[in-house]
């Protein structure tokens, strides 16, 4: 195990470390261990009263929950380089999410323990760091349209499966589990466009509106170069793009294309 290994597994441990530590205090405070806390129980009563009643501050609340999540994600590009990736991936994932899901959960229990929401803003002490308008409109604007590339992905999963069932797959995912996460990213693609309460999003004085609108302009823009950079241009330059293996000074290979005119593709092919 080399160095950079070792020092990760040593902030993940503290960091597991650091949110037991949260955890517990919560209980301690539950059992009325902490005297300067009059009613540790009052978050708990009528907890949904003043619920939003749109699902627009659902939606845009999960975007950020799944933002906190990213790293269960980020971990499938890096799969090739671990030893038995689809054992692993198994077992590591759901255990993985599991742990971050029950700690995070009572994580925020052990807050609303210690004071109550209306407490906790009146107090001017931050549990999150408020980041603003900003952080706000850059995770909306990046959750939209990857909500809109994992609904295509998953609605491709579908196709697959029914144009051809019995190809050999080293990881089939469980069929309810994909509809369940497809029908999620269904919520998040559509409920971002209903009116929230008072017409006001998280980024005021912005439309609530906007973070979709841009994501979409994003997508539709990709398309456009996409459809420059790999048809338009090679058609009409009289040139096709084509792959080549050029190893990195570390020995990594990397796909570099490079533009063949056609007449000389042309003629390697007939010699």
């Amino acid at each position: 195990m080399d160095t950079n290994q070792c020092g990760i597994n040593l902030f993940t441990i503290l960091r597991v470390v650091l949110m037991l530590l949260v955890v517990v205090t919560g209980w301690v405070v539950l059992g009325g261990g902490v005297s300067t806390v009059g009613d540790p129980r009052a978050s708990f009563r009528n907890a949904f009263a003043t619920s939003a009643t749109s699902g627009n501050p659902y939606a845009t609340a999960l975007f950020k929950v799944l933002v906190s999540y990213s790293g269960w994600a980020n971990s499938m590009y890096v799969l090739s380089e671990v030893k038995n990736p689809v054992g692993t991936i198994k077992i590591a994932g759901p255990l993985g999410l599991a742990t971050c899901g029950v700690l995070y959960i009572l994580a925020n229990v052990a807050y609303f323990a210690a004071a109550t929401p209306q407490e906790i803003v009146q107090s001017g002490t931050t549990v999150a760091i408020p980041l603003g308008n900003a952080y706000n409109f850059i995770v909306d604007l990046e959750g939209y349209p990857t909500a809109v590339v994992n609904f295509l992905v998953v609605t491709g999963l579908f196709c697959l499966r029914y144009s051809n069932p019995r190809a050999s797959r080293p990881f089939k995912v469980w069929w309810p589990v994909a509809a369940l996460f497809m029908v999620g990213q269904a919520f998040q693609l559509v409920v971002p466009f209903l009116r929230p309460p008072r017409g006001q999003g998280d980024t005021p004085p912005l439309p609530y509106w906007l973070y979709c609108v841009v994501g979409i302009g994003i997508l539709v823009a990709s398309v456009v170069y996409w459809f420059i950079r790999w048809v338009a241009a090679p058609k009409l330059g009289g040139y096709t793009l084509e792959p080549h293996n050029e190893p990195l000074q570390d020995g990594t290979n990397v796909v570099v294309y490079r533009r063949v005119p056609r007449k000389t593709l042309g003629r390697n092919n007939l010699s």
